[in-house]
């Protein structure tokens, strides 16, 4: 019985660490950070998403890119985290019937590498400018 007490223990200390190092990683708000754009009611890909990267600082999103150059920030839901899309090998869309368009509601489906899937629910999308610098980045 007391190994199973310590393990427990340990693994309460092993989660308090993390809670503790990870709001060091506290989410942006659009006031401290000028990348953010206003926030859209869609997305309209043509056939498929470009591609898709993580942002540091928000840790409940992911970039998406349609065509060249035009960045999305697409808030998910909190059981979705930035880990899912960093190492994600594949992610598709789950949208409305005949809407070709992505918007809050719908859904993102990431695969990981153990063939894990993911179904994150959009919260909401800002249109995203990936010129401007992070704030934080210059800092360091």
């Amino acid at each position: 019985m007391k190994k199973v007490g310590l393990s427990l223990s340990f693994g309460a200390a092993l989660l308090m660490g993390a809670a503790i190092a990870g709001d060091k990683d506290r989410d942006k708000t659009s006031a401290e950070d000028p990348r953010p754009g206003p926030e859209i009611d869609r997305i309209c890909f043509g056939r498929s998403i470009n591609g898709w990267k993580n942002v540091n600082g928000y840790g409940d999103a992911v970039l998406l890119q349609k065509g060249v150059n035009d960045w999305y920030l697409v808030e998910v839901s909190s059981h979705c985290r930035a880990r899912d899309f960093k190492f994600a090998q594949t992610i598709g869309l789950e949208s409305r019937p005949g809407g070709g368009c992505l918007t809050d509601n719908d859904y993102i489906l990431v695969e990981g590498t153990n063939r894990f899937k993911n179904r994150c629910y959009i919260k909401s999308i800002r249109e995203w400018n990936d010129d401007l610098p992070d704030e934080d980045e210059e800092d360091e």
